[in-house]
């Protein structure tokens, strides 16, 4: 168990702190040094593997069978193709209004604007942003769902699943701190929706590959400068 204390405490303090200073370092590096957004891009992929191997590395050697941690079937009740559909049309819906809503193209560069030190530029990275949106999918749903759903009701017997979908959200959001207030707060949302399918399907490799679509579907909603020369 001091293994997964360690662990909480990281997401929910080394996290936030680590990613809030560590970005703002890179807000100015970038500015001088263009080529450190791969090597800000690597890092975040190293860590994010780091902490998903140590979760890993714990199930393996205590026995915890991955069933209980949502590798398995889905249920598909009702509440769960709810929380899927908004998920789905929180995936396509941007897509569909960039193409056939004037003026949405316009707001969506004014809202990547804050992230626009952050979003992909040259071939290279947008190829290696790829593998930032699959590393994120797994290894966040890994961590801030199948983690915190199996750790939270250890630590507080009788939480209740609401109460894990909200602590588990918050923490999520704090790890996205750097994105500012509307990040944190957005994120939040989208952790909660997470929490909820988690819940009621039991699959997190749902959760997983719904993440994966969310980050990477970014490379088509690139600002207009951005998406020049978008090779894949």
């Amino acid at each position: 168990m001091v293994v997964l204390h360690l662990l909480i405490l990281y997401l929910a303090v080394g996290v936030p702190v680590w990613g809030y200073y560590s970005y703002k370092k890179f807000k100015i590096d970038i500015i001088s040094h263009p080529g450190k957004r791969m090597t800000y891009y690597r890092r975040t992929v190293i860590e994010l593997w780091t902490m998903a191997g140590v979760f890993a590395g714990y199930v393996y050697g205590s026995g915890i069978s991955w069933s209980k941690l949502g590798f398995g079937g889905a249920d598909w009740g009702w509440l769960s193709i709810l929380f899927f559909a908004e998920l789905v049309i929180f995936i396509v819906a941007p897509l569909i209004m960039v193409v056939f809503v004037r003026g949405y193209r316009e707001t969506m560069d004014k809202q990547f604007q804050s992230m626009g030190d952050f979003l992909p530029g040259t071939t290279q990275e947008k190829r290696f942003w790829i593998v930032i949106s699959l590393t994120a999918g797994v290894c966040e749903e890994l961590l801030f769902r199948s983690f915190l759903f199996y750790y939270l009701p250890l630590l507080l017997p009788g939480l209740s699943a609401v109460w894990v979908i909200v602590i588990s959200s918050l923490i999520f959001s704090l790890g996205h701190c750097y994105q500012g207030i509307k990040g944190i707060l957005s994120t939040a949302v989208l952790g909660g929706l997470f929490g909820c399918l988690y819940y009621f399907t039991g699959s997190i490799m749902l959760c997983m590959l719904l993440h994966f679509l969310i980050d990477v579907r970014i490379l088509a909603l690139l600002p207009r400068d951005k998406s020049v020369g978008l090779t894949l």
